[in-house]
């Protein structure tokens, strides 16, 4: 198994499951359904006419429109999130070099936008002007925020029910956090809720991050900071941001005084996303007072539990947060280290005096192979791998089990699979001689986040779990595939890890479960 080789693979692999994902939504991923099936031609033509350089030059086709497109898309909407729009407009400008289809086109002009209008500067409503006349769905936000700067939530508002309607606003969710602005803004708080009661499954069905967001919206204006505050925990906001939810807030309660100071530090700040609605508010004090007996009770449903975290368990997991997963990493770069200074990691007899696997020797009394061999890797391709899966797939489920159910299941997982084939090649259903890796250990990775979704999706069915779990069966079934076409692969290795973080991490995630 040479690099040519793996590239070939990975190129085919990921086109293919970006044809897949995109023809599920094609609307808005048909540049990548595109792209993705012409690398796949591209590649599939290289391998019959020069298979010895195919996967070189596939793979820097894949990097350009595939690999670096999708790191600074995702760059650019982590930044979004966080309200860092100047950045975020870099990174878009980037991603649109490369793949100016699908709405991207559009995307850093609005952010320049953004970032104008939080700098202060009145240009920004020109170039929110020049967008809104466009029919995307970034066309409808920047018109949102052109009333927005301009402070005229009445107008956003007349103009939502007016063009868009309450029935058609679940088609574009984008609008949705607006509208609920608006209707608080301009005292409508039985509305406000009346509306979210409304477009409640939609937004949950969307995936925590947007139900948060307006489940913020109306606590503010409802004069509940403490439930904002727990709610801003789970976001990503700025500091601005977080004060101007805050302030409307304590506004809404009555307590303008205690608002007074994140009030005036917006004000100074000359932020046109908040300077107009701050200067022109109307007082929005007490208004929550006067709701029905239904408002409150969907409120009083709508309360989170102060006790929980409000962080979604689908949002990202960061490797830096994932002390567990990098301690592995750096005892398999320390095993590496051994390798070469002992005199090679492709060097067999240095690889079993450091511990790989052999069944016989195993059977005969090493048993501390079965854990010495998970760290072991055969070259740097090995390595490299299997730590990219380790550092990609591990975060996710350290953070849902916690480090010591997670470090459990990873060794149970990678020590399990080495025992498994030991077993089965001295009772002679495996011609395994040697083996090692950590490849056991990240499949059971994905075994365990196989198991916690499904115990999240049964405890409370949502897209993204869904999603995730379709992702999950996808990558199983690549896998499986690759190790019955690929030599010197241990199938059985891989399944066994697989099964075993599946089992111990079902049994470890429900044990946590109330």
């Amino acid at each position: 198994m040479d690099l040519n080789h793996l590239l070939i693979w990975f190129v085919c692999i990921s086109c293919i499951a970006n044809l897949i994902r995109g023809l599920q939504h094609y609307r808005s991923a048909g540049g990548w359904v595109i792209i993705s099936a012409s690398i796949l031609l591209f590649t599939l033509a290289l391998w019959l006419r020069h298979p010895q350089t195919a996967g070189y030059i596939s793979g820097v086709a894949w990097a350009l429109l595939i690999v670096l497109p999708l790191i600074s898309f995702r760059r650019t909407q982590m930044l979004a999130a966080q309200y860092r729009f100047q950045a975020a407009t870099r990174w878009a400008y980037l991603g649109r070099l490369f793949h100016p289809f699908d709405g991207w086109g559009l995307y850093p002009p609005y952010l320049r936008a953004l970032a104008l209008a939080q700098a202060g500067h009145a240009d920004a409503k020109d170039h929110f002007q020049r967008l809104k006349n466009t029919t995307s769905g970034l066309g409808q936000a920047a018109y949102c925020n052109l009333f927005r700067v301009e402070g005229d939530w009445q107008g956003l508002r007349h103009w939502i029910e007016k063009d868009i309607t309450l029935k058609k606003l679940s088609r574009y969710p984008r609008l949705i956090s607006f509208y609920l602005q608006a209707l608080g803004e301009t005292q409508a708080l039985t509305e406000m809720i009346a509306a979210l009661e409304h477009l409640q499954a939609l937004l949950q069905k969307a995936g925590p991050t947007d139900w948060n967001l307006c489940r913020l919206i109306v606590f503010a204006y409802c004069g509940e900071p403490a439930m904002v505050s727990h709610l801003l925990q789970g976001t990503t906001k700025t500091t601005r941001d977080r004060r101007f939810w805050l302030a409307t807030a304590y506004m809404a309660a009555g307590k303008t005084g205690v608002a007074q100071a994140d009030i005036d530090q917006i004000l100074e700040s000359g932020d046109l996303l908040y300077f107009q609605t701050l200067r022109t508010r109307k007082n929005i004090a007490g208004l929550a007072k006067n709701l029905s007996h239904h408002s409150h009770s969907l409120l009083q449903q709508w309360r989170p539990e102060l006790g929980t975290s409000p962080r979604p368990v689908t949002a990202p997991s960061m490797l830096n947060q994932s002390p567990i997963s990098l301690l592995f990493i750096a005892l398999n770069l320390v095993a590496f280290g051994l390798e070469l200074q002992q005199g090679g990691s492709t060097n067999p007899e240095t690889l079993y005096n450091l511990g790989a696997l052999v069944p016989e020797v195993v059977i005969a009394g090493a048993w501390w192979r079965l854990l010495t061999s998970t760290f072991l890797h055969f070259g740097w391709m090995h390595l490299l791998f299997n730590m990219l899966g380790l550092a990609i797939l591990g975060p996710f489920v350290e953070r849902q089990l916690g480090w010591l159910r997670y470090g459990l299941m990873y060794l149970a997982a990678g020590v399990g699979s080495m025992l498994t084939l030991t077993i089965l090649a001295t009772q002679g259903f495996s011609e395994t001689k040697f083996a090692l890796g950590a490849s056991g250990a990240v499949m059971g990775i994905i075994g365990a986040e196989a198991a916690i979704l499904i115990l999240l999706w049964r405890r409370k069915p949502s897209r993204l779990v869904t999603q995730r779990l379709r992702r999950v069966g996808l990558i199983v079934a690549l896998q499986t595939f690759f190790d019955l076409t690929t030599p010197q692969i241990s199938f059985i290795g891989h399944m066994s890890g697989l099964i075993l973080g599946f089992i111990v991490g079902m049994m470890l995630q429900f044990s946590r479960e109330p």
